[in-house]
């Protein structure tokens, strides 16, 4: 028994050195040298130089108001004269459907003596409310809104239009 595993254990040594045998790697062609010219960068721009006014500007959004006026223009109410300014709104839906988005827009007109905004945003619709220039404000606001049954009313930042002094 021990004569038949001896050439059985020998020849099973002969075939994993003979499979851990070195053999050379495949030849990799040959590829004409990279093109190094760099391009220089235009290194001049200092980020220091930004104002911080012009970094906190808000985007132009896409509003249409249902009420209230444009900026630089004078108002229909008040007859004086606005601008638009970083500010904020108290939103009271965010709907993918134009019908709902449309109708609590008529109610809040009716319920609120404050200016009343629908703004597309794709694929959401959003009715807001207000043109508070600064956070307690607009927290006062949302109050009034959760009290009048807006449950999901939430405060937002947003570009407002305001009386020029």
């Amino acid at each position: 028994m021990k004569i038949k595993f001896v050439p059985l254990s020998l020849a099973l040594v002969v075939l994993i050195l003979a499979g851990c045998s070195h053999r050379k790697p495949p030849a990799v062609p040959q590829t004409e040298p990279r093109d190094t010219t760099y391009t220089r960068q235009n290194e001049s721009f200092d980020p220091l130089s930004i104002r911080d006014e012009d970094a906190m500007k808000l985007p132009d959004s896409r509003l249409k108001t249902s009420s209230g006026s444009s900026s630089g223009r004078t108002s229909e109410k008040s007859g004086r004269k606005t601008h638009e300014a970083a500010g904020f709104r108290v939103q009271l839906i965010a709907t993918e459907t134009e019908a709902e988005a449309r109708n609590l827009e008529q109610s809040a007109m009716v319920d609120f003596t404050e200016s009343v905004y629908l703004v597309f945003d794709p694929p959401n619709y959003k009715v807001r409310v207000g043109d508070c220039s600064s956070r307690p404000l607009a927290n006062d606001l949302r109050e009034k809104a959760l009290r009048l049954g807006y449950n999901n009313a939430w405060v937002v930042q947003s570009r407002v239009i305001v009386p020029d002094r």
